[in-house]
């Protein structure tokens, strides 16, 4: 301090002075704290980003797994595969149902009410079935209805069949020509009650059931109404009955 210098100046001064350089130090040491945790938060992202890629590379080979996993599972019993990709060792259908035994006998059980087709109480035809011996000691038993004795019910069975040859009901429509007492001019009913083809609804729908359901061609269609409807209807009429374009023609049908 010299004499020319306030009192208290120099001392001022040097504090300041001090005081700068702790700043100066303080952020020196600030300064490559923040530099360190740069290089950390460097390191930390670059982990991070090698951490995501080895996870996603994990993600990648456990579908893989998986997908392979699941094409091994599918055998032509659990998928469209046909059976000759199964191979030797290929998953077997089961033999056996997977249900545990009851230890009941099948069928019906006791106490158990049947159900059974209703019998017809006017039959169209009753013949009679009687037992030429006796089952135990051989006797040959009476048929005639005089000489035989009887005891109890009858037991009935019935059985349902059907004509080998249908016969076909012919509708005739006849069309009267009626005279208007207005206009006088003859008039006939419209539209005609009559299909357009001579064949009814019956013979149509059967000749087109057998079409659709057996893929018959036409030829065989034809052949299938003889057998049904012989000597019924004309070769035409039957083609046209197996054809889909009937429908329309009926609908559009008109009395001459």
């Amino acid at each position: 301090m010299t004499p020319s210098d306030p009192p208290g100046r120099g001392w001022g001064r040097a504090q300041l002075r001090r005081r700068l350089q702790k700043v100066e130090q303080d952020n020196e040491r600030l300064r490559q704290q923040n530099e360190h945790l740069q290089r950390q938060v460097e390191e930390f992202q670059e982990e991070l980003g090698d951490k995501d890629k080895a996870i996603a590379d994990r993600d990648k080979r456990i579908a893989d797994l998986e997908r392979q996993l699941a094409s091994r599972k599918r055998n032509s019993t659990n998928s469209s595969k046909p059976p000759s990709s199964d191979g030797l060792a290929g998953a077997q259908r089961s033999r056996c149902s997977s249900r545990k035994k009851s230890g009941r006998k099948p069928g019906g059980q006791p106490g158990h009410m049947g159900h059974d087709r209703q019998s017809v109480e006017n039959p169209d035809r009753i013949e009679e079935v009687l037992a030429e011996k006796c089952k135990h000691c051989g006797t040959p038993l009476p048929q005639a209805s005089g000489e035989r004795q009887t005891v109890g019910d009858v037991f009935r069975r019935q059985i349902v069949d059907l004509p080998e040859v249908i016969v076909p009901v012919v509708t005739e429509y006849q069309y009267p020509k009626l005279v208007c007492p207005c206009c006088w001019t003859l008039r006939v009913r419209t539209p005609s009650p009559a299909p357009f083809c001579c064949c009814g609804s019956f013979p149509v729908t059967t000749a087109r059931q057998q079409d659709n359901r057996e893929f018959l061609a036409e030829n065989a269609g034809v052949d299938e109404m003889d057998q049904s409807f012989p000597a019924a209807f004309s070769v035409a009429s039957k083609v046209a009955s197996g054809s889909s374009k009937v429908s329309g023609a009926s609908a559009s049908g008109t009395a001459p």
